[in-house]
């Protein structure tokens, strides 16, 4: 359910026409996530909160403890990698994105219609509503000027690529994210799964 969020940047990253969808300052957004992994599947609810670090090209994503098994991801675009990382165990998980993106650098593929809806305000914040149509599923985000999503919506087809669910911010920071909470940590054992075929975009 958490990669709801990559989902929107994956369908609706692209050419200079379309919105920059990976925030291009440090920023910390909360999102109140309704949905599944996939269309029909069991629906929960999670808190999120997604810290973006600009000069790293990282993302982490993290949920209360109850909710995510104590785990947070780590999302390294230039790597095309995630980590999944649990402090309290000591371990982590490495394995390649499903669908490779590259922050300004992802084209969608021919016959997906993207177009703008609209504007908004949200957290005292103007946004466009952008609406997309393919393959994979179709969704709505609506996104500020400086690449920060506000709200998603995504409804997945097919192999469920896209997650079904929504997301919406309750709540931006701007300002400085440390470096440090972009990386596993000191003593954080890493599985790599990258061979077991987790899908496309192998580092």
């Amino acid at each position: 359910m958490k990669h709801l969020l990559l989902a929107a940047a994956v369908s609706l990253a692209g050419p200079s026409r379309l919105p920059v969808v990976f925030p291009t300052h440090d920023v910390a957004v909360t999102y109140l996530v309704r949905g599944s992994l996939s269309p029909g599947g069991q629906r929960r609810t999670l808190r999120v909160t997604a810290r973006w670090n600009a000069a790293l090209q990282r993302l982490r994503l993290s949920a209360p403890a109850a909710q995510s098994g104590g785990y947070f991801l780590l999302v390294n675009f230039r790597a095309q990698r995630m980590e999944a990382i649990n402090p309290a165990t000591g371990i982590g998980f490495l394995f390649p994105m499903a669908v490779p993106v590259r922050p300004g650098g992802y084209a969608p593929p021919p016959g997906d219609r993207i177009r703008a809806e609209g504007t908004q305000t949200l957290l005292g914040r103007r946004c466009t509503d952008w609406s997309w149509r393919g393959k994979r599923g179709d969704g709505t985000a609506c996104v500020t000027a400086d690449g920060i999503i506000l709200r998603a919506r995504g409804h997945g087809i097919g192999n469920g690529v896209a997650p079904d669910g929504t997301a919406l911010a309750v709540a931006v920071r701007d300002g400085p994210e440390p470096p440090a909470l972009f990386y596993p940590g000191p003593g954080i054992h890493l599985v790599n799964l990258s061979h077991i075929g987790l899908g496309a975009g192998h580092p």
